[in-house]
């Protein structure tokens, strides 16, 4: 007798779990879209897009998400639609089951702006083109000159190790390549040019920069200085104002 209660009382629980689990399943497939939530991550200097932006993008998809049934929310192909946005690196879309939809962005970060041949475009984290924007323009260094696709990489690599430097790395205003492919730095700081040339010994060229440098600052010679040449073995050439 008490084998056939335990059986009951086991056979009980198992159908109040499955009802449970069946009312809840209806309720998520009831509830609608009460708020939409936009989180988006954006450098605080490079505000490329806003949430209106991607509202927008949202829109077009969907006529009016609020009030939209929950299990008709398709969430990868909102994920989709805000991705292909040029300045927008990555998109999640989910929602709760009290009904609040959120969209967290994440927006390109632009390192540098690249201007040639025709193009004016910025150089995002990845090494890769993406456009300037209309809402925003973000104070980065510029590369000009011979720089086409095929020289991409190269300038990206050349920002790359100068953005390790600590006396280039936050002070950066330009670089520019010439059709020979050497490369001409433009510093921030003083107001001189540095003759880098190609992009070989990159570790000898900045040791001699650090020493020229920690002279220079010193002495309080820093803005006296036209141009440093960094080109030659064992020493560093500079002319003066």
């Amino acid at each position: 007798m008490k084998r056939i209660i335990k059986a009951l009382s086991w056979l009980a629980g198992i159908a109040l779990y499955l009802g449970v689990l069946g009312f809840s399943a209806n309720e998520a497939e009831n509830q609608r879209a009460s708020s939409l939530e936009i989180n988006l991550e954006q450098p605080v200097d490079q505000l490329f897009i806003s949430e209106k932006n991607i509202t927008d993008i949202i829109d077009n998809q969907v006529d009016s998400i609020i009030n939209t049934p929950l299990h008709l929310i398709n969430t990868a192909l909102l994920e989709e639609s805000i991705e292909n946005h040029p300045l927008i690196d990555e998109a999640e879309v989910y929602y709760t089951l009290d009904g609040r939809v959120s969209v967290d962005v994440i927006q390109h970060v632009a390192i540098a702006r690249v201007r040639a041949h025709g193009e004016d475009v910025y150089m995002n984290k990845y090494g890769k083109p993406i456009p300037r924007s209309r809402n925003h323009s973000a104070n980065v260094p510029m590369i000009t000159g011979h720089i086409d696709s095929s020289q991409w990489r190269e300038a990206y690599h050349f920002l790359q190790l100068l953005d390790d430097s600590p006396w280039l790395g936050d002070n950066l205003e330009a670089i520019s390549r010439d059709s020979a492919g050497k490369y001409t730095v433009y510093p921030r700081m003083g107001r001189h040019s540095i003759t880098w040339g190609e992009l070989d010994a990159f570790e000898d060229k900045m040791k001699k920069l650090d020493v020229f440098y920690s002279y220079l600052t010193r002495e309080g010679q820093m803005d006296s200085v036209r141009t440093i040449d960094v080109r030659f073995d064992k020493q560093v050439v500079s002319t003066k104002y």
